[in-house]
């Protein structure tokens, strides 16, 4: 995410969401408040609770916000292929 860009909060109630932060710092959106996250970082939201995520820095300074954020539903079965508790 480029400094000061937001991707839609909103619940999904079917489904659960996973985010995990790559690079640089930004804050994810969970049930009622903005959580601040950095590289290594991940949040779980589960079904119907309200999230999204911000880069809030603004500026030539600031540093882009590398997070990856889907829903568990949606992961290809591939992924889970032949790996044993999933």
């Amino acid at each position: 995410m480029l400094p000061g860009e937001t991707l839609g909060v909103r619940p999904r109630e079917q489904s659960e969401a996973v985010y995990f932060v790559f690079e640089g710092e930004g804050q994810v959106y969970l049930h009622d408040r903005w959580v601040d996250l950095g590289p290594g970082d991940g949040v779980f939201a589960p079904p119907g609770v309200r999230h999204g995520a911000r880069n809030p820095h603004a500026g030539h300074l600031a540093s882009r916000f590398v997070v990856f954020g889907g829903s568990v539903a949606e992961t290809p079965s591939y992924l889970a292929d032949g790996l044993p508790g999933l």
